[in-house]
């Protein structure tokens, strides 16, 4: 089916959680996501409307993909079923390097069995044809005095001691972790890392345990700001569960990206 509106590399810009999926399949090393809707969020480039909206029908296609888990079973070859019928509960990434991402899918199959699979893609596409109603989430939406993008911007270490103690405490109290792990805002992303990871090492290790890939992921460059403390934390959390499970994952995924230096670094520092 021909689609008005495909779009590369704008995944981060859709939410899936409690929409429903047709089918989820593998042929070749492409990974197919029939949707019956998506919620478009207001940042995606082919959203004019400056809310999110729902889409109708569509699909989402993740290219050269490496299937590394489903529900914590390692999967070998990207030996995969398909599945029909399902409710998506969320779906997340997070680049690894410039080539890949480590993407997580979890939802709810036909039969009402939860599965959760994680992979490595190098490529998504985004299609669908018209967008519909607002999302559902939007008038629930917190609207804060103070964006997100703007309290991360207070924690670069070019701003004033005081500016970015004042950031430093807002962003204690961001609820979505995945905001503080390496962000990229702009030019200058990295003067922010030191403050965020500090941030982050005063989370408990129930908050960080759902972030353990992206701990290791920071620790793929130890001149990276922030490297050394996300190592001191990780350190501290080596007889947490399912701690050795994400460190073997973080190997993995170093060896297929051929990452030398990772590898060292996972092993020497955490």
């Amino acid at each position: 089916m021909d689609y008005k509106v495909k779009s590369v590399d704008t995944t981060k810009y859709i939410s899936l959680h409690d929409c429903c999926a047709k089918k989820l399949f593998l042929k070749g090393s492409a990974l197919t996501l029939e949707m019956e809707w998506m919620e478009i969020d207001a940042e995606h480039p082919e959203n004019p409307n400056g809310k999110a909206h729902s889409s109708d029908e569509g699909v989402i296609v993740f290219e050269e993909v490496i299937i590394l888990d489903i529900n914590g079973e390692k999967c070998i070859n990207n030996l995969f079923d398909e599945y029909d019928d399902m409710e998506i509960m969320g779906f997340g990434e997070t680049a690894v390097n410039s080539l890949y991402r480590y993407g997580v899918l979890d939802f709810f199959d036909e039969s009402n069995n939860y599965v959760c699979i994680t992979f490595l893609f190098k490529k998504s596409t985004v299609m669908w044809n018209e967008l519909t109603d607002v999302s559902w989430f939007e008038e629930r939406r917190f609207k804060p005095e103070i964006s997100n993008e703007e309290i991360l911007k207070m924690l670069s270490w070019k701003n004033t001691v005081e500016i970015q103690e004042k950031g430093i405490k807002l962003a204690s109290e961001l609820k979505w972790l995945g905001y503080l792990f390496q962000p990229i805002i702009d030019d200058e992303s990295k003067s922010l890392w030191e403050n965020c990871a500090l941030v982050l090492s005063k989370k408990t290790d129930e908050q960080l345990s759902p972030w353990l890939i992206d701990c290791f992921i920071w620790l793929q460059d130890m001149n990276w700001p922030g490297a050394e403390i996300i190592a001191d934390r990780l350190k501290i959390m080596r007889d947490t569960e399912n701690y050795e499970y994400n460190k073997e994952k973080a190997i993995k995924i170093a060896e297929i990206t051929n990452d030398e230096e990772w590898i060292e670094n996972i092993k020497r520092y955490s």
